[in-house]
Protein backbone atom coordinates (compact mmCIF):
# COMPACT_ATOMS: atom_id res chain seq x y z
CA UNK A 1 0.00 0.00 0.00
CA UNK A 2 1.50 3.36 -0.71
CA UNK A 3 2.79 5.66 1.85
CA UNK A 4 3.61 9.04 2.06
CA UNK A 5 3.59 12.49 4.37
CA UNK A 6 -0.03 12.73 5.84
CA UNK A 7 -1.54 16.20 5.40
CA UNK A 8 -4.52 14.86 7.82
CA UNK A 9 -2.50 14.86 10.97
CA UNK A 10 0.94 17.15 11.76
CA UNK A 11 2.55 15.22 14.07
CA UNK A 12 2.66 12.98 17.31
CA UNK A 13 4.57 14.74 20.09
CA UNK A 14 5.57 13.23 22.81
CA UNK A 15 6.70 15.24 26.26
CA UNK A 16 8.04 13.88 29.31
CA UNK A 17 7.08 16.18 32.22
CA UNK A 18 9.60 14.69 34.86
CA UNK A 19 13.11 15.29 34.49
CA UNK A 20 14.13 12.24 34.83
CA UNK A 21 15.33 10.44 31.33
CA UNK A 22 14.88 6.68 32.47
CA UNK A 23 11.38 6.89 33.62
CA UNK A 24 8.88 10.05 33.12
CA UNK A 25 6.02 10.84 34.92
CA UNK A 26 3.34 11.72 32.50
CA UNK A 27 3.37 11.11 28.42
CA UNK A 28 1.14 14.01 26.04
CA UNK A 29 0.35 12.81 22.89
CA UNK A 30 -0.71 15.54 20.68
CA UNK A 31 -2.60 16.13 17.61
CA UNK A 32 -3.10 18.66 15.04
CA UNK A 33 -5.62 17.80 12.39
CA UNK A 34 -5.38 18.92 9.07
CA UNK A 35 -2.09 21.44 10.03
CA UNK A 36 0.61 21.41 7.74
CA UNK A 37 4.05 20.23 9.37
CA UNK A 38 6.09 22.45 6.75
CA UNK A 39 4.03 25.47 8.19
CA UNK A 40 4.69 24.76 11.82
CA UNK A 41 8.78 23.99 10.94
CA UNK A 42 8.80 27.28 9.42
CA UNK A 43 6.90 29.46 12.21
CA UNK A 44 9.24 27.45 14.70
CA UNK A 45 12.42 28.50 12.61
CA UNK A 46 11.00 31.96 12.86
CA UNK A 47 10.94 31.74 16.90
CA UNK A 48 6.93 32.55 16.49
CA UNK A 49 5.56 28.62 18.16
CA UNK A 50 8.00 28.85 21.44
CA UNK A 51 5.68 26.14 23.15
CA UNK A 52 5.89 23.60 19.69
CA UNK A 53 9.45 24.44 19.80
CA UNK A 54 9.75 23.66 23.70
CA UNK A 55 8.09 20.07 22.52
CA UNK A 56 10.46 19.61 19.74
CA UNK A 57 13.36 20.35 22.13
CA UNK A 58 12.87 18.35 25.34
CA UNK A 59 10.41 15.29 23.51
CA UNK A 60 10.29 13.52 20.28
CA UNK A 61 8.99 14.81 16.99
CA UNK A 62 8.57 13.79 13.67
CA UNK A 63 6.51 13.97 10.28
CA UNK A 64 3.70 11.53 10.15
CA UNK A 65 3.52 8.70 7.59
CA UNK A 66 0.05 7.38 7.05
CA UNK A 67 -1.47 4.80 4.38
CA UNK A 68 -4.39 6.30 2.18
CA UNK A 69 -7.02 7.72 1.62
CA UNK A 70 -6.27 10.40 4.57
CA UNK A 71 -9.50 10.01 6.72
CA UNK A 72 -9.40 11.70 9.83
CA UNK A 73 -11.32 8.70 12.25
CA UNK A 74 -8.92 6.07 10.40
CA UNK A 75 -5.54 8.07 10.82
CA UNK A 76 -6.08 8.55 14.45
CA UNK A 77 -7.56 5.21 15.02
CA UNK A 78 -4.53 3.72 13.76
CA UNK A 79 -2.53 6.06 16.03
CA UNK A 80 -4.39 5.53 19.42
CA UNK A 81 -4.12 1.62 18.52
CA UNK A 82 -1.22 0.82 16.77
CA UNK A 83 -2.74 -1.42 14.50
CA UNK A 84 -4.14 -1.18 10.72
CA UNK A 85 -7.66 -0.20 9.76
CA UNK A 86 -8.27 -4.02 8.67
CA UNK A 87 -7.26 -4.74 12.65
CA UNK A 88 -9.07 -1.76 13.57
CA UNK A 89 -12.31 -1.83 11.60
CA UNK A 90 -12.51 2.07 12.05
CA UNK A 91 -12.50 2.90 7.58
CA UNK A 92 -14.48 6.38 7.08
CA UNK A 93 -16.26 9.19 9.17
CA UNK A 94 -19.74 7.11 9.13
CA UNK A 95 -20.77 3.67 9.44
CA UNK A 96 -24.39 2.04 7.24
CA UNK A 97 -26.85 1.09 9.46
CA UNK A 98 -29.08 -2.21 8.69
CA UNK A 99 -31.03 0.51 7.59
CA UNK A 100 -28.79 2.14 4.91
CA UNK A 101 -28.95 5.45 7.34
CA UNK A 102 -25.28 6.43 7.78
CA UNK A 103 -24.15 7.15 11.38
CA UNK A 104 -21.37 8.16 12.97
CA UNK A 105 -18.35 5.88 13.51
CA UNK A 106 -18.32 4.97 17.37
CA UNK A 107 -15.95 3.79 19.17
CA UNK A 108 -17.59 0.25 19.75
CA UNK A 109 -16.75 0.00 15.98
CA UNK A 110 -13.20 -0.27 17.13
CA UNK A 111 -11.99 -3.91 17.91
CA UNK A 112 -8.93 -3.43 19.75
CA UNK A 113 -7.92 -1.75 22.66
CA UNK A 114 -6.82 2.02 22.48
CA UNK A 115 -3.76 3.59 24.71
CA UNK A 116 -6.17 4.83 27.07
CA UNK A 117 -7.58 1.76 28.01
CA UNK A 118 -4.46 -0.52 27.87
CA UNK A 119 -2.89 2.80 30.27
CA UNK A 120 -6.05 2.51 32.35
CA UNK A 121 -5.46 -1.55 32.57
CA UNK A 122 -2.55 -1.17 33.49
CA UNK A 123 -3.66 1.42 36.40
CA UNK A 124 -2.42 4.45 34.86
CA UNK A 125 -4.74 7.35 34.73
CA UNK A 126 -5.06 9.08 31.16
CA UNK A 127 -7.11 12.32 29.60
CA UNK A 128 -8.40 12.30 26.33
CA UNK A 129 -9.50 15.35 24.83
CA UNK A 130 -11.23 15.53 21.26
CA UNK A 131 -9.71 12.53 19.84
CA UNK A 132 -11.42 11.00 16.96
CA UNK A 133 -14.46 8.24 16.73
CA UNK A 134 -14.21 8.08 20.85
CA UNK A 135 -17.66 8.80 21.45
CA UNK A 136 -19.38 6.87 23.39
CA UNK A 137 -16.63 7.80 26.04
CA UNK A 138 -15.60 4.73 27.09
CA UNK A 139 -14.91 3.80 31.05
CA UNK A 140 -11.08 4.70 31.99
CA UNK A 141 -8.78 5.11 34.86
CA UNK A 142 -9.63 9.39 34.36
CA UNK A 143 -11.11 10.97 31.79
CA UNK A 144 -12.48 11.28 28.13
CA UNK A 145 -13.92 14.55 26.83
CA UNK A 146 -15.00 12.69 23.08
CA UNK A 147 -14.87 14.20 20.44
CA UNK A 148 -18.76 14.37 20.18
CA UNK A 149 -18.75 16.81 23.17
CA UNK A 150 -18.76 20.30 20.86
CA UNK A 151 -18.55 21.31 17.95
CA UNK A 152 -18.58 18.46 15.16
CA UNK A 153 -18.73 19.41 11.41
CA UNK A 154 -20.61 16.75 10.11
CA UNK A 155 -23.00 15.91 12.93
CA UNK A 156 -24.06 19.37 14.24
CA UNK A 157 -27.96 18.73 13.80
CA UNK A 158 -27.83 15.87 14.96
CA UNK A 159 -26.61 14.15 17.88
CA UNK A 160 -24.83 17.96 18.84
CA UNK A 161 -27.48 18.84 18.67
CA UNK A 162 -29.30 17.21 21.63
CA UNK A 163 -28.25 18.46 25.12
CA UNK A 164 -29.16 15.13 26.14
CA UNK A 165 -27.60 12.55 24.51
CA UNK A 166 -24.97 10.28 26.16
CA UNK A 167 -21.65 8.98 26.52
CA UNK A 168 -19.94 12.86 25.35
CA UNK A 169 -17.93 12.27 28.06
CA UNK A 170 -16.44 9.95 30.99
CA UNK A 171 -16.99 10.37 34.19
CA UNK A 172 -20.78 11.40 32.75
CA UNK A 173 -21.47 14.05 35.20
CA UNK A 174 -18.16 15.64 33.21
CA UNK A 175 -20.63 17.50 30.91
CA UNK A 176 -22.14 19.60 33.55
CA UNK A 177 -18.91 21.01 34.50
CA UNK A 178 -17.58 21.42 30.94
CA UNK A 179 -20.59 22.64 29.23
CA UNK A 180 -20.06 26.31 30.54
CA UNK A 181 -16.72 26.39 28.67
CA UNK A 182 -18.34 25.74 25.67
CA UNK A 183 -18.63 28.20 22.87
CA UNK A 184 -20.18 27.53 19.31
CA UNK A 185 -17.54 29.06 16.44
CA UNK A 186 -20.30 31.65 15.74
CA UNK A 187 -20.15 33.10 18.82
CA UNK A 188 -16.46 33.41 19.31
CA UNK A 189 -15.28 37.06 19.54
CA UNK A 190 -12.09 38.23 18.92
CA UNK A 191 -11.14 38.58 22.73
CA UNK A 192 -11.87 35.10 22.66
CA UNK A 193 -9.12 34.57 19.85
CA UNK A 194 -6.76 37.00 21.05
CA UNK A 195 -4.40 34.32 23.11
CA UNK A 196 -4.05 32.40 20.17
CA UNK A 197 -4.43 34.53 17.13
CA UNK A 198 -3.51 38.17 15.76
CA UNK A 199 -6.43 39.12 13.91
CA UNK A 200 -7.99 42.31 13.45
CA UNK A 201 -11.32 43.37 13.16
CA UNK A 202 -11.77 43.68 9.49
CA UNK A 203 -10.55 40.23 9.13
CA UNK A 204 -12.46 39.09 12.00
CA UNK A 205 -15.87 40.10 10.53
CA UNK A 206 -15.37 38.79 6.77
CA UNK A 207 -17.85 35.89 6.48
CA UNK A 208 -16.71 32.55 7.01
CA UNK A 209 -16.42 30.72 4.07
CA UNK A 210 -14.51 27.14 3.72
CA UNK A 211 -13.67 28.26 0.04
CA UNK A 212 -11.81 31.17 1.00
Amino acid sequence: MPRRRAATLIAVVLSFAACSRSKPSRVMVIGLDGMDPRTVDLLMSEGKMPNFAKLRRDGAYAPLNSAEPLLSPVVWTTIATGKSPDQHRIGHFVAVDEKGDQLPVTSAMRKVKALWNILSDAGRRVAVLGWWATWPSEKVNGAIVSDHFAYHFLFEQGLQGDPNAQGKTWPPELVDKLRPLVKRPQDLTPADLAPFVSVTQQEFDRPFDLND
